[in-house]
């Protein structure tokens, strides 16, 4: 596999961690939408203090999430 970091062809073949990965991808985008929705609504609204409680809420908890989804996915990787 000349310059590739990551072998992907296994997650490819296995139908359940195709699936997995897949879902955690799109999961991901769906909190990256859901983020920039929440700065804008930061950036334009008057009452900050309100928004900025909301955004680093909101952060913690989608670190807290993705983490979670990223040792899970070790999990599948290491158990297959």
């Amino acid at each position: 596999m000349g310059g590739q970091l990551f072998d992907w062809s296994h997650i490819q073949q296995d139908p359940k961690k195709h699936a997995f990965f897949c879902s955690y991808l799109i999961s991901l985008f769906i909190e990256k939408l859901f983020f920039v929705y929440v700065f804008n609504l930061l950036a334009l609204d008057r009452d900050l203090a309100y928004w900025t409680t909301l955004y680093y809420d909101y952060r913690r908890s989608f670190l807290a999430r993705t983490t979670f989804l990223k040792l899970k996915f070790k999990q599948v990787l290491i158990k297959n």
